[in-house]
């Protein structure tokens, strides 16, 4: 198959594209499981342990920035849905639509798919709490249900998670600047994953699959936001009616509409 072939079929169904990507990229961790722990070793040193362990205050400021920037992302797409909501629609907001995307896939991939299915469920130990880093648990391989964890465990990447949901604003852009701006947020989505596996906090495997298990859920949203019956005019009558529905009790008491 062309690489042509490939962008083609991951343009025409790119759930199923990151999914196969999924499946793909997980052989060779099940299959030699301790790649995981060679890649954190890199990272680790015996009398001071992980990099970021020791307080470091640029990989802690590098952490923050990828928070702060996702934040600040989910509080436009929230603006542009309730501007419109109490106000009018605006063309310095994003669409409605297009914050209803940001915030649906927010909520489904890091936060319920990840964090609330992902992280409780595999029980897998973080690095810093394997035997092969002064931990007292054992390591296990990524998608190996384990009881080494209760919760918030390390399979997989939470942070990973919601620094690729920074990739959902690229789906937003006309194709002629998708791929520039893929790989600038790319570079950055790269520089906060591998923060968390300096600081001993996951996998390599735990951030790789966050990226592609993220992405097949964004790319699913895509699908049903942009090429199904959700359409940009239907999402702005909506919000249309319902600001008309919010103002009614103002002009029945003699308020302004």
């Amino acid at each position: 198959m062309s690489v042509q072939a490939i962008r083609d079929f991951a343009e025409r169904r790119p759930a199923v594209f990151f999914l196969a990507v999924t499946a793909l990229v997980s052989v060779p961790f099940i299959l030699f499981p301790r790649i995981d722990v060679a890649f954190s070793a890199l990272f680790f040193h015996d009398q001071t342990g992980f990099w970021g362990a020791a307080a470091n205050p640029t990989l802690r400021l590098v952490r923050k920035s990828g928070e702060f920037v996702m934040v600040s992302i989910a509080v436009i797409a929230l603006i542009s849905l309730l501007y419109p909501l109490f106000i009018a629609r605006s063309k310095y907001l994003p669409a409605p639509r297009n914050g209803l995307f940001l915030l649906t896939t927010l909520a489904l991939g890091p936060g319920l798919l990840v964090n609330l299915f992902f992280k409780e469920v595999w029980g897998r130990a973080r690095p810093r709490e394997i035997l092969e880093f002064g931990g007292d648990l054992p390591f296990s391989r990524a998608w190996e249900i384990v009881p080494y964890c209760d919760g918030n465990c390390s399979f997989v990447s939470g942070e990973g998670s919601s620094s690729i949901w920074m990739m959902a604003i690229v789906f937003l852009v006309p194709h002629v600047f998708r791929l520039p701006l893929a790989l600038v947020v790319f570079a950055y989505v790269f520089v906060l994953s591998l923060n968390r596996i300096v600081f001993g906090g996951h996998f390599l495997s735990d951030v790789v699959l966050s990226w592609t298990i993220t992405l097949t859920l964004i790319s699913a949203c895509y699908v049903f936001f942009y090429r199904g019956r959700v359409t940009e005019e239907s999402v702005n009558t909506w919000f249309d009616r319902a600001r008309g529905f919010l103002r009614a009790p103002l002009r029945l008491l003699g308020g302004k509409s």
